[in-house]
């Protein structure tokens, strides 16, 4: 009995141990297969060529194949299984000039190693010319110039016009707060009459339409021309100060950039004369050419001293 189980363990000894061999075999043979791999290694080393520092993320391409690397964050790359031969290695990065790295000789189970130098691209560009435009005919515009003064300004824009049926400068001013017109063409601000105005023409001062008075003609300037206006109600040390009611500053547009086509149209209705019968005189023919006094005499029941001029 005692023979037979020592004849058991050995038995199972010499299975493990051949269990533990074929483990063995099984684990070496790949590393055999992968040392016994045909080619050889290329791998080196790629620095900044001004600095001596190394270069992360260059591309380094064996010319004419799809084969290549990337530097590592130390600069280092490493190409395996090359057939042997010459090549050239094509390296590439971002600001840099291409460099490109001639005579690198492959040997069947050997390591080549390089070291490179990439030096930085200087790129002149031409001049870079932006141009913009400020737009001063918006209400966005105009709202920002409000905000922006450090007096009392009241203002309108050429957008906002648009949207109404304003013809000319003195039906738009009436808009604003603290402004009336007088005669369909004289403003008059806080109470205050058109000579204690005053009146800037685009950075101008506008001239007086009236002989004995300084006054402007609001209904001289159509509101299709208008870019923006705005009035200033309290003194400021860059206006002049001859004015107590408001600084009146009227800007108009410019030369455009397009060509534009308007049509527009008008109507009135007068209470008296549209859709009925009216007097008037019997004019002629000839009115359009100033020659139709004959038509226009004074009755013969008239007193005659009426239709004689003192000389």
């Amino acid at each position: 009995m005692t023979d037979f189980c020592a004849e058991f363990k050995s038995t199972i000894k010499m299975k493990n141990q051949l269990i533990n061999l074929f483990l063995i075999i099984v684990i070496l043979l790949p590393l055999r297969s992968f040392s016994q791999t045909s080619g050889g290694t290329i791998t080196g080393v790629v620095r900044d060529q001004s600095t001596g520092e190394t270069m992360p993320g260059v591309n380094v391409v064996i010319e004419g194949t799809l084969r290549g690397a990337s530097t590592g964050p130390e600069g280092e790359f490493s190409i395996i299984g090359v057939a042997p031969g010459t090549y050239s290695l094509n390296l590439t990065f971002i600001s840099y000039k291409p460099l490109r790295v001639e005579g690198v000789e492959v040997i069947n189970g050997s390591v080549t190693v390089i070291s490179a130098a990439m030096s930085d691209q200087s790129v002149e560009l031409d001049d870079i010319v932006v141009v913009a435009t400020k737009r001063n005919d918006s209400e966005v515009s105009v709202m920002t110039n409000i905000r922006s003064s450090p007096v009392v300004v009241s203002g309108i824009s050429a957008q906002l016009i648009s949207r109404t049926q304003d013809r000319d400068a003195s039906e738009v001013v009436r808009r604003l707060p603290g402004v009336s017109i007088v005669d369909d063409k004289f403003i008059v601000v806080r109470g205050l009459s058109s000579r204690y105005n005053n009146v800037w023409l685009n950075n101008s001062p506008a001239p007086s339409l009236e002989a004995d008075t300084r006054s402007f003609s609001f209904d001289l300037i159509p509101s299709s021309m208008i870019e923006n206006i705005f009035i200033l109600k309290s003194p400021t040390a860059e206006l002049p100060a001859d004015y107590s009611g408001g600084f009146i500053k009227i800007a108009t547009t410019g030369i455009p950039t397009e060509n534009r086509f308007f049509v527009s149209y008008g109507t009135a209705f007068r209470e008296y004369s549209t859709f009925s019968n009216f007097m008037k005189e019997e004019g002629s023919q000839t009115d359009w050419l100033t020659l139709g006094t004959r038509h226009r005499s004074l009755p013969a029941g008239m007193p005659a001293h009426l239709d004689q001029y003192e000389t």
